[in-house]
This record gives C-alpha cells, sequence and structure tokens, in this order.
C-alpha cells in the first residue's frame, strides 16, 4: 500500500485558533516520517487579504504527529485575534529527501465558529420537546444550513458555500445579535 497523506483540521471553539493533525495512512510504504526534510502549511481563503505560509519547525511537526495534533492560532498567524468565519483551504506539503521528493494534501474547511455561536445565541429560548415549530423554523433551518454549508465546504465547493452562508446571514438580519469578535 502506498503513502497516502492526509490531515484532520478542527477549529477551536472560540474560533482562534484550529488544530491540524496527521491522519496518513501507510506510512513506511512509499517514504517514512523519517524521509521528511521540510514541512510547509499554506492557507488561502477570500477572508484573508493574502495567502498566509507557516514553515514548520521540528517541534511543529513533532506535535503534527501526535494524537494531540498542532494548534495554530490567528494571532501566531498574524491576522488578528479570530479567523473571519469562511471557506479555507490548507495545504500541508511534504519535502522528502526520496522520490517523490514532496506530497502535498489539500484540507478544504469552513470556519464558521462565529455563525455556531450565533445560532446558540438565537437558541436560547428554545426548549424540548418544541411545542410551535413555526415560532422556531428560522433558528432550525439556521441550524441546518450551517450543517450544510460545512459539508459543502468540505467537498470544497465554495460556490455552495458562499450561497448557504448568505441565507444564513438572512436569517441573522431578522435578530438583534451583537458582534462576537
Amino acid at each position: 500500500m502506498a503513502t497516502i497523506l492526509s490531515n484532520v483540521i478542527n477549529e477551536s471553539l472560540d474560533g482562534s485558533s484550529f488544530n491540524i493533525r496527521d491522519n496518513t495512512t501507510g506510512w513506511g510504504e512509499t517514504y517514512a516520517k523519517s524521509n521528511i526534510t521540510a514541512a510547509v502549511i499554506a492557507i488561502s481563503s477570500p477572508e484573508l487579504e493574502e495567502d498566509i505560509t507557516l514553515t514548520m519547525t521540528s517541534s511543529q511537526l513533532f506535535s503534527f504527529f501526535t494524537n494531540d495534533g498542532l494548534d495554530i492560532t490567528a494571532d501566531e498567524l498574524g491576522i488578528g485575534a479570530y479567523f473571519t468565519d469562511g471557506y479555507y483551504e490548507i495545504k500541508l506539503t511534504l519535502t522528502l529527501d526520496v522520490a517523490p521528493n514532496t506530497d502535498y494534501y489539500i484540507n478544504k474547511k469552513g470556519f464558521l465558529q462565529e455563525h455556531k455561536n450565533r445560532v446558540i445565541d438565537m437558541c436560547e429560548d428554545l426548549e424540548y420537546p418544541v411545542d410551535d415549530y413555526s415560532k422556531h423554523n428560522d433558528k432550525i433551518i439556521a441550524a441546518l444550513l450551517l450543517e450544510s454549508a460545512q459539508a459543502a465546504a468540505d467537498k470544497g465547493d465554495y460556490t455552495t458555500f458562499q450561497y448557504i452562508i448568505n441565507k444564513v446571514n438572512a436569517v441573522f438580519a431578522n435578530y438583534q445579535l451583537d458582534e462576537l469578535w
């Protein structure tokens, strides 16, 4: 079996960071971890003024390979305290001292923590069992739409992701919600 590079990315609950950890299968088949001479994370998003590149240190690479993974903050990337909600492509490129010399994996994600927190705020008065669904339709629809937006981002479908987020924002416009960050 060939080495198939993969990783898992999860946004933090407060939107200030994400965690990236290795999910590669077949280490040692095509190449081993010991063949890695450099690792670079490139982040692109319409939410960013310019793409960001982070060359991982050996300790960051070690963390990436642990079960806990590597936490990367918006602050250390120089984009502020939080990741702006939106569509992100995070590409991990490995440089190797054996053929094929480089390998990469692109993880497409929807960072939506601010939107999720807004849905939570909207649903504070929602009690189970729900007696009157018509009173709470927009809240339920917003939550379901966010799940659909996340699924679209995970598939790399930016157009659908943005279309759904626009619908969620239209629901939010009906509420007097405070800025979260």
